[in-house]
């Protein structure tokens, strides 16, 4: 309030100044009735209760208009008692010296504060890839932050080259490495980026061994979920996707809106991931089961938050392998289509705990196949994985008994098409689920490392789980009884590779006998049992196209019924007697191609 009184009076006395007008005694009480006046415009008009350190540009032009209304309530003033009022060109001088000088001491305010709150701080030098919009409202936004100091901008635009935003001097991406000693971060700044480009982007400057963050998309700041500056880490998983292929629509709605949907695993990652996108397809009910409490409750609580009313959804506790439970809830909530994504999935666990984990994945399926039989529901869709092909591991045994059996019940109802659908999508690897390499390399690079690597010619293939998911579902619309639909799961990827770039993007040089001083090194310690170096999708070579691009089916053999059964009656009373060693010689009867060096 004083620094603006102080402004108004000499405002008003340079005003008279410039416009050769003497401040004669008819003009005296301008003076004290502007400062008044001023003060309680601008107190009134909440001036004073903005915090000085924020201050944008937009703030001048709410200045400007209040210097506006204090002057028209001056104009006012002199009318309403008699008072003389200066010429026109004196109040526009008074206007434009009052809006210039109260702007400019906003801004050496704002500036001061920020300068003084960023003495004891420690800043990081960081340059920003990306001269456009989105990289000038970074730089501002961290200069109101005051944790970081930009040097410089980046960009491949040669208009641009040379040019400098709020004084900060835009150069080639090609310049960076001559510059990487000055600088900790580099910031991506470019919200649309393609994916292409962004991985073009991201393989030039990885090297340098400088942290690499990125801002959010442009649709989470649009939306409101984030704002410009909330850094994050490159993800490996938004490296390894491939642009977005877009869904047939009619092939996602038209088998489940307004239908009675079971997703059984729904804790799972897949099982997180069908729940979360079928309830916004708009399905008539979605019943949720799974034998994990705490899994069931947070996908439970995930989609009891998104408050779709129009969806009677619930969640049960239970074991699928259970055919009283199973048949109970198909009937109470008549269940159309059925989405079996339980099972015990971990290679290594699995491999310690055979019983359990032939136990659950087997039985659980052919309770699932046998209630829906009975009853006819419409679909049971099963999630396999490309570790039933040829397996080398005893969950891969498992889950390839479990197709046979899922094939058994399609074949016994192909000939009548009113009959329970019975079909398989299988994929490999998914970004992210838990127990896959990402998220175990990250908290290895976050200890220090070393990133333990199984073998340095291990090859997968990789998919993000919502693309993975949304191509199960429409792979469900299209399935007729009896096929395996195979997910095109784009270019296989070393995971020696994959563990390297990660240690790039995290800001960390790769230790080796190149370079002893690097910060984490990459440790092989063997492969572990029933562990492949390759994995494949397919039992035969042939596969064929369906309407959508990344969805294949395929028509593997069977297995005669009458041994199939005979088979899984024989391993389930061995699995309830423990007898692992006829357990296993009863499986690789049924799946010859596993050969299990424990028999």
């Amino acid at each position: 309030m004083l620094i603006d009184g102080l402004i108004i009076f000499f405002s008003v006395l340079a005003s008279f100044s410039l416009g050769f007008e003497d401040l004669t005694n008819n003009y005296y009480w301008i003076l004290n009735k502007s400062i008044f006046l001023g003060i309680f415009i601008f107190f009134i008009t909440k001036q004073y209760t903005g915090l000085s350190r924020y201050n944008q540009s937009k703030d001048v032009f709410i200045i400007l208009f209040r210097n506006i209304l204090f002057l028209l309530n001056l104009y006012i003033y002199s009318k309403l008692f008699g008072l003389t009022f200066p010429p026109l060109r004196i109040f526009i001088l008074i206007f434009i010296l009052n809006s210039v000088f109260i702007s400019f001491s906003r801004i050496i305010i704002s500036t001061t504060i920020n300068y003084v709150k960023s003495l004891n701080r420690k800043k990081k030098n960081v340059i920003i890839y990306g001269a456009g919009e989105a990289g000038a409202q970074l730089s501002a936004s961290l200069n109101i932050n005051g944790n970081y100091n930009v040097i410089n901008f980046v960009d491949d635009d040669i208009n641009l080259i040379g040019r400098t935003i709020n004084g900060i001097k835009i150069i080639n991406s090609d310049n960076i490495g001559k510059i990487k000693k000055e600088f900790d971060q580099i910031l991506i700044a470019i919200p649309s980026l393609s994916i292409i480009k962004r991985i073009e982007i991201i393989n030039k400057i990885q090297n340098y061994g400088n942290e690499v963050l990125q801002i959010p998309s442009i649709d989470e700041i649009k939306s409101g979920k984030a704002k410009i500056d909330n850094l994050s880490p490159i993800s490996i998983e938004s490296l390894m996707r491939r642009e977005s292929v877009k869904p047939i629509k009619e092939l996602l709605f038209r088998g489940i809106q307004d239908k009675s949907v079971c997703v059984i695993g729904a804790g799972g990652s897949i099982g997180k991931e069908l729940s979360r996108q079928i309830i916004l397809l708009k399905p008539k009910r979605l019943i949720l089961i799974d034998l994990s409490e705490s899994s069931l409750y947070e996908i439970n609580d995930e989609i009891s938050n998104l408050n779709i009313s129009s969806t009677n959804f619930r969640s049960i506790l239970g074991n699928a392998i259970d055919e009283k439970f199973i048949k109970e809830i198909f009937l109470k909530y008549k269940i159309n289509i059925v989405f079996h994504a339980a099972a015990y999935k971990h290679v290594p666990i699995v491999e310690d705990n055979p019983i359990e984990g032939i136990y659950n994945n087997v039985f659980s399926t052919f309770s699932i196949c046998s209630v829906a039989k009975a009853i006819n529901i419409e679909k049971v869709i099963f999630i396999s994985t490309d570790k039933a092909v040829r397996p080398t591991n005893v969950m891969g045994a498992s889950k390839r008994l479990s197709e046979l059996i899922v094939q058994n019940f399609a074949s016994q109802n192909n000939s009548n098409p009113k009959l329970t659908t019975f079909s398989m999508v299988r994929f490999g690897n998914v970004l992210g689920s838990s127990g896959s390499v990402v998220p175990k390399f990250k908290e290895q690079i976050k200890k220090g490392g070393p990133i333990t690597l199984t073998h340095p010619e291990v090859v997968r293939y990789f998919m993000t789980i919502p693309e993975a998911v949304q191509l199960v579902i429409q792979a469900s619309e299209m399935a007729k009884g009896g096929e395996v639909f195979l997910l095109d799961m784009g270019k296989p990827v070393k995971i020696k590779d994959l563990a390297e770039q990660m240690i790039k993007l995290s800001g960390f040089s790769l230790k080796n006998k190149f370079n002893p001083n690097g910060d984490i090194e990459i440790v092989n310690i063997g492969l572990r049992p029933g562990e492949k170096l390759y994995e494949e999708l397919t039992i035969s070579t042939k596969s064929e196209k369906t309407m959508h691009k990344l969805i294949f089916k395929t028509y593997e053999s069977g297995i005669d019924s009458d041994k199939l059964l005979s088979n899984l009656k024989k391993i389930k009373e061995y699995l309830k007697k423990r007898n692992l060693k006829l357990v296993f010689m009863t499986l690789s009867t049924l799946v010859p191609e596993w050969k299990n060096p424990r028999i």
